[in-house]
């Protein structure tokens, strides 16, 4: 019911009988008028916000008081109330079980009618003040507080207990900009509750807490105690939102600050709680940062990156490098992996470590990836036309444009647009992304194979998988870190271990390609146990463009 509705609904299939209500309250009331429940819905559908109450006789044709009151539930019209006009007492609990407001005996009496409708009104106005307030200081996604009431109750708190100690966590979900821009919105609630209701839960655990969703997937959660009072808390909250998804568990992301003066404002103390889940980001692995002061400064560069990367990629300033790929039997370079670089007009050369990250946790890699994609496509066919004859060059896929439903339509359309064998266009995939969500994995590589994609997955054997597992991965090709190796190659654990999956994966005809090779003690290595190609400093750095399109001239590019 609106704040301001000023209308009645009289329901009653006698003209008289409306006649004589309309005439007691259309000097306080606009009147609309329904000779039966069927007419009462239309109406109510049409000028819903405008009705404060509904005057209901309960005898009529057509339908009936009490299946008005069922299609009135049903249809989600609980808070418009209605006066029930009977005498039958039997009638009065059945519509007091339909949700009836209030009852009228008839023949109706005029000033006793004129009473009950203003209670009704001003009860109901009551209640929707409540409402009003109650939405005011809570987030209508999850019914937590927003961030308005959260500021005024952490204030509130360390004004009045100053000298206690507090931990400040800002919790983030990753990889939901990812999620939510493919979910409609009642999916992007529904989950937003359930995270809302699991930190409801697991808050048990904490000594007076208070918490909210400030925007997006960003809560804040104030507790007394240190920091490794919150521990449990942050364990029981990961658990519990594990359970939305068995098969994708969606990881939670902390930051944590221990707030060292209270009389620091609440965007303050979480801006810190922020930089420690930020630093967090960079070490896989691990879902909870803590602060220290030295991360004030890498707050600030990655703010600046973050107001630059947009005019950077409008202006082509992130530019393909290729580290060529090399045959071990015969030491000659086949193809190569397009890495970027940020050419920073001021800066000059910006290292991807520096941003790379970033762009993972924020979804501007997928922006950045289709931008790889084209340019590297772009290039092959340059390169075809001017009869280089180039061999594949590989491209990184990031577990966020993994994401994207319509990738390989995107990639597919990229091949068709500069006319190239899409066997050229090798794809890069990280193991964990694979492990991460297999079956929707499985199928995405499976059609990217049809369409005629060379598929590699990258960094094997750093995540979760075990040698069996090779038997199961549909890719066309391993790529394995030297870091398997130690510094002292013999009788290493590395060294048998590396054996192992290269053996292993030439009986399942998969060829292996080690990347990271920076000495000679490693390729003879890797000779002994089969490898079929390298990667890394000991054979060519990253290059520039014109540096790569030089060896494409004088290097003979044969087949594997």
């Amino acid at each position: 019911m609106n704040e301001h509705a000023n209308t009645v609904l009289i329901v009653d299939d006698h003209a008289l009988e409306r006649k004589i209500i309309r005439k007691r309250l259309e000097k306080d009331y606009t009147i609309l008028e329904a000779e039966n429940g069927q007419e009462a819905i239309q109406i109510m559908s049409e000028n819903r916000d405008e009705i404060c109450v509904v005057l209901l006789d309960l005898i009529m044709p057509v339908m009936g008081g009490v299946a008005f009151l069922e299609e009135r539930r049903r249809r989600g019209y609980m808070d418009t109330p209605v006066i029930v006009m009977t005498a039958e007492e039997q009638a009065e609990k059945d519509c007091l079980r339909l949700g009836a407001t209030d009852f009228l005996s008839k023949p109706v009496n005029p000033d006793i009618l004129m009473l009950r409708v203003k209670n009704v009104v001003n009860v109901g106005q009551i209640k929707l003040l409540e409402e009003l307030r109650y939405l005011k200081d809570h987030d209508h996604r999850t019914r937590l507080y927003n961030a308005g009431r959260l500021n005024q109750e952490i204030r509130k708190r360390m004004r009045d207990f100053p000298d206690n100690r507090y931990t400040c966590i800002r919790m983030e979900i990753e990889r939901y900009k990812v999620l939510s821009s493919f979910w409609v919105e009642e999916e992007i609630s529904a989950f937003l509750l359930f995270v809302a209701e699991k930190i409801e839960e697991s808050a048990k655990l904490l000594k007076k807490p208070i918490y909210g969703r400030v925007h997006a997937d960003v809560f804040w959660i104030l507790a007394e105690g240190d920091a490794a009072s919150v521990e449990g808390f942050l364990n029981k909250l990961q658990k519990g939102v594990n359970k939305y998804d068995t098969e994708n568990p969606i990881e939670l992301a902390f930051g944590l600050y221990e707030v060292a003066d209270t009389r620091m404002t609440p965007d303050a103390m979480f801006g810190r709680a922020g930089i420690a889940l930020r630093k967090q980001l960079h070490h896989p692995g691990n879902n909870v940062g803590y602060y220290d002061e030295t991360m004030e400064e890498e707050l600030l560069r990655e703010r600046e990156i973050v107001s630059e990367m947009q005019a950077a990629l409008d202006n082509g300033e992130f530019i393909p490098y290729f580290q060529p790929k090399y045959k071990l039997k015969d030491g000659m370079p086949y193809g190569s992996e397009a890495l970027v670089r940020w050419n920073h007009p001021q800066k000059g050369l910006i290292s991807p470590a520096d941003f790379i990250p970033l762009f993972e946790r924020n979804g501007f890699i997928h922006k950045l990836d289709l931008y790889m994609w084209e340019k590297v496509c772009s290039l092959l066919r340059e390169w075809i036309d001017a009869g280089l004859n180039p061999a594949p060059v590989s491209v990184n896929i990031s577990r966020v444009s993994m994401d994207n439903p319509e990738i390989v339509d995107v990639l597919i359309g990229l091949v068709q647009k500069y006319n190239i064998d899409p066997a050229l266009l090798n794809l890069e995939l990280t193991e964990s992304a694979y492990m991460d969500r297999p079956d929707l994995m499985l199928d995405i590589i499976k059609r990217l194979q049809q369409a005629g994609f060379v598929l590699m997955m990258d960094d094997f054997g750093s995540g979760y998988s075990s040698l069996n597992t090779l038997k199961d991965i549909p890719v066309d090709v391993l790529k394995i870190d030297i870091d398997f190796l130690s510094s002292n190659l013999q009788g290493s654990k590395g060294e048998r271990i590396l054996a192992s999956v290269i053996r292993m994966a030439a009986w399942l005809d998969l060829p292996v390609i080690v990347e990271g090779v920076e000495n000679e003690a490693q390729k003879k290595f890797l000779e002994g146990v089969g490898c079929n190609f390298v990667q890394g400093y000991y054979y060519s750095r990253p290059m520039p463009l014109s540096q790569y399109e030089s060896l494409l001239r004088t290097v003979k590019q044969t087949s594997a």
